[in-house]
């Protein structure tokens, strides 16, 4: 009985004993934690904001993971950044960005580095720069560059190097065999001629057709063309008249097309030269319209002649670009305007921008026609295979020739119609 009572005494102590044990075993139990999903650093290929006059220090894009296991691409990017055309550099700079941004700062999985030059709109700057893309920096395709003095001055260093190019310029005398490594993407002084001659003489009933170009490689380059499209039309000009670069009195040339009775100027000007000889127009009494080449469609234009009359001034624009402009064109105006402009309004035409943003989906496009290789001599045969390529501003062919842009991406438009909302002028009248 005694033995029977201690076992009872016992047996409360061993269920506390047991429950201590529980709950030692419980608390000391943990639960290995759920690994974190690692994400992807993103690349964001930032715009040149719009007031800078140089190109940007550091002009590489920081490549996701996945794109740094490829060889880079070395994208050579020259144009003007200073002197008087300086305002056209970030604008065309901006536009590379953005597509770049929206590549995640690389081409198919190969990181993009953008490297800026400032070419000054010099010949000799662009030759210094050019070399120094070419031996030091190793670049194995180049944008620009944007002026066609410049591009004259390069071409032979692009080609004996063998460097694709991708010319914004539009010489008609750039792009030829003796260059092969040289493609456009943007039109050319000829075509333009062949556009705007045609419009004033069938769409404005002008047939008494003067001309007024700049002496220097692309205007005498654009004079020949204007002369070759009023011949297959049957006419002649009734003058060709020359003005230096920089001169502000062309009242001289101006009267001898007057007096030879012209009612409608063909005009290769750029921004201050195209001022000049509208004031000259103005001050002579030459009331006429004119047509000219793109340099004047710049939003910097109307103050350059501010006070004259400018409604019956019209030059060559890119169509995707005229206003009215698709849904996909106003996204693309947004897009720029918030992230070069800070939300203001364009400072630039926005067919600067669409030129190179669609230069850098050309250089996708080529490296995928070259089965995923990035070297010069691959990059320039993947250019050579792009037929029929939809960009932004027109569709983009090199099957048949380096000059890969269609007279249909082609309209004139009216200088006097410039929106910084959208960085687009309307059509001019009449043009399809």
């Amino acid at each position: 009985m005694a033995k029977k009572l201690a076992r009872l005494k016992l047996f409360p102590l061993l269920l506390v004993l047991v429950a201590v044990m529980v709950t030692v075993a419980a608390c000391g139990q943990t639960q290995s934690p759920s690994p974190s999903a690692s994400a992807k650093p993103s690349t964001s290929a930032q715009p040149s904001a719009s007031a800078s006059t140089a190109p940007s220090a550091s002009a590489s894009t920081q490549p996701s993971s996945s794109a740094a296991a490829k060889t880079p691409i070395k994208i050579g990017f020259v144009t003007a950044y200073s002197g008087p055309f300086a305002e056209i550099g970030p604008a065309l700079e901006a536009g590379s960005r953005v597509a770049l941004e929206e590549l995640g700062g690389s081409i198919d999985g190969h990181p993009v580095q953008l490297i800026p030059k400032d070419d000054k709109n010099d010949p000799a700057a662009g030759v210094a720069v050019s070399r120094e893309l070419i031996e030091k920096d190793q670049a194995d395709i180049v944008i620009g560059p944007s002026m066609t003095g410049v591009a004259a001055a390069t071409m032979q260093i692009y080609t004996d190097a063998k460097v694709p190019q991708l010319i914004i310029g539009s010489a008609k005398q750039v792009i030829d065999p003796k260059y092969p490594y040289a493609y456009r993407v943007t039109y050319n002084t000829d075509q333009q001629a062949d556009m705007l001659i045609p419009y004033i003489v069938n769409k404005l009933g002008k047939k008494k057709i003067g001309i007024m170009i700049v002496d220097d490689a692309l205007g005498t380059s654009q004079g020949a063309a204007a002369q070759n499209a009023l011949k297959n039309l049957g006419l002649k000009e009734t003058g060709l008249e020359k003005m230096k670069t920089g001169d502000t009195d062309v009242t001289g040339q101006m009267n001898r097309l007057k007096s030879a009775g012209t009612d409608g100027v063909f005009l290769y000007a750029s921004g201050p030269d195209g001022a000049a000889a509208v004031r000259a127009m103005r001050d002579v009494g030459l009331q006429a319209p004119v047509v000219a080449h793109s340099g004047i469609a710049l939003a910097s234009f109307p103050k350059l002649v501010e006070g004259i009359d400018i409604s019956q001034v019209y030059a060559t624009y890119h169509t995707p670009m005229a206003r009215p402009i698709s849904d996909k064109v106003q996204k693309f105006a947004k897009t720029i305007a918030d992230k070069v402009y800070k939300g203001g309004d364009h400072k630039n035409t926005l067919s600067l921008e669409g030129l190179t943003y669609d230069a850098i989906y050309v250089i996708q496009e080529a490296v995928r026609q070259s089965g995923g290789k990035t070297d010069r001599a691959s990059l320039a045969a993947g250019l050579k295979k792009i037929t029929g390529f939809q960009g932004l501003m027109g569709k983009v062919d090199f099957s048949k020739s380096n000059e890969g842009w269609p007279v249909e991406n082609i309209t004139p438009i009216k200088v006097n119609t410039w929106d910084g909302k959208t960085g687009t002028f309307e059509k001019a009248p009449g043009a399809q």
